[in-house]
């Protein structure tokens, strides 16, 4: 059997947490190939620093306040052993395959790459889930250790700190995303990007993502609000303009009932998107007519 202590490559799984003791031997027992696991805790007050103490772990505890998702990441960064090759973000409810180190090794491209994108499934409430996390790019959460950092306070990605910024798809190294949505934390994804969004309300991934979360709560005065700072910062033709212009008729029905204003929103999302179906059959509701 190899022992991955001694291997030459040396691999770190990197994590921030808070109140997550029901996860945290799941999530030991899937990174205990990696030779160094660093954790950062951002205030539990559960058992998850006591369980993650009797634990091979190298383990912090720092609380950010106000809260920003890429703040903590980056300060995981600055704990990193300075020999480490390759970082991997399993969050407390993701693994990998139990083959991932061995993949990863074999593959004879992994010289030119600086970060990895590969196959993600992802389940909510047990349920699989296709298209919100498709691996790519945006997604990716393997890279080479002292070339990236993480930007956006909220549904943070990795932005590279050289000139190389080198991809490389792996097929077969599978992420596994076991996610169970809660309230508390849906609150707490809004509450982080609002606070940005209003800070700088030029930057249009918080904007965004304060139109998401707006609809999601239907908060229709929000989602108008938003809605539209997010349509005058971006230009056509998107999926996501798509989505805020019909989110934007959605809103003003449940505001004002169905008036004009609601189908130039609907014919707005269409033209930006023709495979938005959702879009089109609330056009054909509303109205009677097909597109």
């Amino acid at each position: 059997m190899v022992n991955f202590k001694e291997n030459k490559m040396k691999i770190a799984a990197c994590t921030i947490c808070k109140n997550e003791e029901d996860n945290v031997a799941q999530w030991l027992e899937h990174t205990k190939d990696f030779d160094y696991r660093i954790v950062l805790d951002t205030g539990s007050i559960d058992k998850t620093i006591e369980l993650f103490k009797k634990a091979d772990v190298i383990l912090y505890e720092k609380i950010f306040e106000p809260f920003d998702f890429s703040e903590a990441r980056n300060h995981v960064l600055s704990l990193v052993p300075s020999n480490t090759h390759w970082i991997f973000w399993p969050d407390l409810d993701e693994y990998y395959c139990d083959n991932w180190r061995e993949i990863l090794e074999e593959n004879s491209d992994l010289h030119n790459a600086s970060r990895i994108t590969y196959t993600t499934i992802h389940y909510k409430n047990g349920v699989s889930v296709i298209g919100e996390e498709t691996g790519t790019t945006m997604d990716c959460k393997i890279h080479k250790a002292n070339m990236y950092k993480w930007i956006k306070p909220i549904h943070e990605h990795l932005v590279p700190i050289t000139d190389k910024d080198k991809h490389l798809h792996i097929d077969n190294i599978i992420r596994y995303h076991h996610q169970i949505p809660s309230e508390h934390r849906n609150k707490l994804y809004y509450d982080i990007a609002k606070r940005a969004a209003d800070a700088d309300p030029t930057d249009d991934w918080n904007v965004w993502f304060v139109l998401n979360e707006s609809y999601k709560q239907q908060n229709a005065d929000n989602v108008i609000k938003y809605g539209n700072i997010y349509l005058d910062l971006t230009k056509p033709y998107t999926d996501f303009r798509s989505l805020a212009h019909m989110f934007i008729a959605i809103a003003t029905v449940q505001l004002h009932g169905v008036n004009q204003s609601v189908v130039i929103s609907l014919l707005r999302s269409i033209a930006e998107d023709p495979n938005n179906e959702r879009a089109k059959l609330l056009y054909t509701n509303i109205t009677g007519n097909q597109i």
